[in-house]
């Protein structure tokens, strides 16, 4: 088993064996490093290593001159052999690599990890952002492909459009990156050193009646997300809630509620969250019901490849048409609900009763000795906020009439 120093213009020239076998040379500049040279002229890379007290061999690809050359082979032999020391087996990390397969098969397994260690508003939450198709490039990547700067270039590209959700972009991704680690399942994260893309500050906006009307009138030509957005109106709830919802979440016959899963809640202890429905919501969706087409989803969207039907996702380019049509530039769906705790407090609603309207959970002693679910408050408080909007969609259409002048 010879030793040189191997040189990519002598590695054309290296014989196998006078008996027609293999012959294996070693490398004099990275030790372990070896090609093996077959009698079919096909050239390989490998390297011996020994990790944690055992000996091992791991083969590092085909020699093949502009793809795959003697310095990519040298590089990935250091790489194997600082693994080594490190007391993790390079061929073991090799098989995790291609078990991971991509970035996609990551997500997965770091969803179904970490299931049972947080709350599953969270997952529900970091699965939404993960899966979103703005990530789809990144997913078809592999875990060692991705560098500093395609994270960095994709979170500014969201966060261009949707500032606070592209810090929890960051967050879902640094997160997921870090549990490959820890698990073994990649070597580094390439989140590491990248700062959130957005500085936060507490929103505080509100819509005037006027504003409110307007509004409205831009969500009758937005389709799913427009009816979304109504939904959320009337309800109080998160855009994201209302987007997810399926129609066995519904009773539009007697109760008139809708219960609201667990893990979408939003809630700290994960239980299911009952939202009464005012008469203008039970009549929007028992219109989207009829146009439903039997989807089990409320606002369906038909996903790739023949996947079937999906919940849909918010839409920023339909909130840009809505702060076009209606005038207001800073149009949020959330500020629907700070609208909504705003003039129920205008109304002398207690805060136990707006809270409970917003699913905001009260501290844990509370919730002890509290058991009142004020499902008839939030039913008289929605219906009180609905007959509010219902006025004042009609005084924009009386604002509309122009009297005639006398003698015409």
């Amino acid at each position: 088993m010879p030793t040189l120093k191997l040189n990519a213009r002598a590695i054309p020239s290296l014989r196998p064996r006078a008996d027609g076998q293999r012959e294996v040379y070693r490398d004099s500049v990275v030790p372990g490093l070896y090609l093996e040279v077959h009698p079919t002229g096909r050239r390989v890379f490998g390297v011996w290593y020994r990790a944690a007290g055992r000996a091992g061999r791991l083969t590092l690809g085909a020699w093949t001159p502009g793809v795959f050359d003697l310095v990519d082979a040298r590089d990935r032999a250091r790489d194997a052999l600082h693994q080594a020391r490190k007391g993790m087996d390079p061929g073991t990390v090799k098989r995790q690599q291609r078990d991971a397969c991509d970035v996609g098969a990551l997500v997965d397994s770091f969803l179904d990890g970490i299931k049972d260690q947080v709350r599953p508003t969270t997952l529900y939450g970091w699965a939404l952002l993960l899966k979103h198709e703005r990530l789809a490039g990144l997913r078809r990547m592999r875990p060692h492909e991705v560098q500093r700067g395609d994270i960095v270039r994709l979170l500014d590209k969201i966060a261009a459009a949707a500032p606070y959700s592209a810090n929890r972009t960051f967050e879902a991704l640094r997160r997921m990156f870090r549990w490959g680690v820890e698990k073994d399942l990649i070597q580094a994260s390439p989140a590491v050193g990248i700062r959130p893309p957005t500085k936060e500050t507490a929103r505080q906006r509100s819509y005037t009646d006027d504003e409110l009307r307007a509004i409205i009138a831009a969500l009758d030509s937005e389709g799913k997300m427009g009816g979304a957005i109504k939904l959320c109106l009337y309800t109080g709830v998160r855009i994201q809630q209302a987007l997810a919802a399926t129609w066995r979440e519904f009773d539009l016959a007697a109760g008139k509620t809708w219960t609201i899963p667990g893990e979408r809640a939003g809630t700290k202890n994960a239980l299911p969250w009952l939202t009464p429905l005012s008469e203008p919501a039970v009549t929007l969706l028992a219109r989207l019901k009829d146009e439903a087409n039997g989807s089990e989803f409320v606002f369906p969207v038909r996903r790739r490849a023949g996947t079937g039907e999906g919940p849909s996702w918010r839409q920023q380019r339909v909130v840009e048409n809505i702060c076009k049509a209606s005038g207001v530039a800073d149009f949020r769906p959330h500020d629907l609900r700070r609208t909504l705790s705003t003039w129920l407090a205008s109304q002398k609603i207690p805060k136990e009763v707006r809270d409970a309207v917003l699913q905001h959970v009260p501290p844990q002693l509370e919730r002890t000795y509290n058991l009142h679910d004020y499902l008839p408050e939030k039913r008289r408080a929605l219906e009180r906020w609905a007959r509010h909007v219902q006025r004042v969609m009609r005084e924009g259409a009386e604002q509309k009439v122009v009297p005639m002048a006398q003698g015409q």
